[in-house]
């Protein structure tokens, strides 16, 4: 069983009720992976300078997951003393440097792609964007398992699961919020 720290960051203007529920439905969705998750607010505007397109007045996902990592590595956000000790199981100890959740409600872009609802790195971290996302406590909660299960090494799915590719607010709607048997076996092998 793995455990992880999760820093999920919140950017001015994401609402709590977006996120109500958030870390309940990571925990039932990635069982076998012990999460403790923590919570950061943020001026996107200050960190994301760097990231910021102004010719598309967008930010560029790619180069948020990366700056966001670098401050959270370097800056008192990583620095900080975690009380950690209540996943301290069979003397398994979450890794010192926690993942990082972006939630931005900022239109974000990635390569050649008009928008994204959000972006990954394997094991390193995601930003969501609830830009296009209506304002929907279901579609942020999707699109952060979706981000959250290519962290934890799922690739999208055919089937009609939370990690199918969403194309549009339609798509991201009509899918479902929870795996599929063979997402969830994967997630199960991989994460023992």
């Amino acid at each position: 069983m793995l455990v992880y720290r999760l820093l999920i960051i919140l950017d001015l203007g994401i609402s709590s009720n977006l996120i109500r529920g958030l870390k309940q439905q990571i925990s039932e969705t990635f069982g076998n992976i012990i999460v403790k998750v923590e919570f950061e607010n943020i001026k996107l505007i200050e960190l994301g300078v760097s990231c910021w397109n102004k010719n598309r007045n967008q930010y560029d996902a790619n180069s948020l997951i990366t700056k966001i990592v670098e401050d959270a590595t370097s800056d008192e956000i990583a620095n900080r003393q975690s009380n950690i000790t209540d996943l301290e199981i069979e003397g398994v100890t979450p890794p010192a440097l926690p993942l990082t959740l972006l939630l931005t409600p900022s239109d974000c872009y990635d390569g050649n792609l008009n928008y994204v609802f959000g972006l990954s790195k394997y094991k390193i971290g995601a930003v969501v964007s609830t830009f296009r996302l209506e304002n929907s406590h279901e579609f942020v909660t999707k699109e952060c398992i979706h981000e959250l299960g290519h962290v934890f090494g799922l690739k999208r799915c055919k089937l009609p699961c939370v990690m199918t590719f969403s194309n549009s607010v339609l798509e991201a709607h009509e899918k479902s919020s929870k795996l599929c048997s063979s997402c969830y076996e994967q997630i199960k092998n991989d994460h023992m």
